[in-house]
């Protein structure tokens, strides 16, 4: 906590909260650099993130700099600074496709009721298989 500081650590312990589903499980915070030219530069984040959302997260560079001020609720970092790295995606599909199959099995109760409409029914079974082999 020495090393890190307060600052960092809220920022580790909120950035779910901070950057927003669709980027948290893709970023990680690595380490603020604080400015050496002066005291009243605000700091620079160092952010590691997926080759696969980097376009994305460069994007929104403005608008995730908004935020992380926002909650802190002052000029605590004036730029991001994007490091391209890959990020475990295996264990993550691992986990989303369980919550996949579990919410396509809720869901496909649902098609049992298109029995007025076999063609239709064939084809929503047809979708629902290729999900589940993805």
């Amino acid at each position: 906590m020495k090393k890190r500081g307060f600052f960092e650590l809220e920022l580790l312990k909120s950035w779910r909260e901070i950057i927003g589903e669709n980027y948290y499980k893709l970023t990680k915070p690595n380490k603020i650099k604080k400015s050496q030219v002066s005291l009243r530069d605000t700091s620079t984040l160092q952010l590691k993130v997926d080759p696969t959302i980097a376009f994305a997260i460069e994007h929104d560079q403005t608008k995730i700099i908004s935020k992380i001020n926002g909650f802190f609720g002052y000029k605590a970092i004036n730029k991001l600074e994007i490091i391209q790295e890959r990020i475990d995606i295996d264990a993550l599909r691992s986990n989303n496709n369980n919550k996949l199959n579990e919410e396509v099995n809720i869901e496909s109760n649902r098609f049992d009721k298109l029995s007025d409409y076999p063609g239709l029914q064939t084809s929503f079974q047809k979708i629902l298989n290729k999900v589940k082999k993805s």
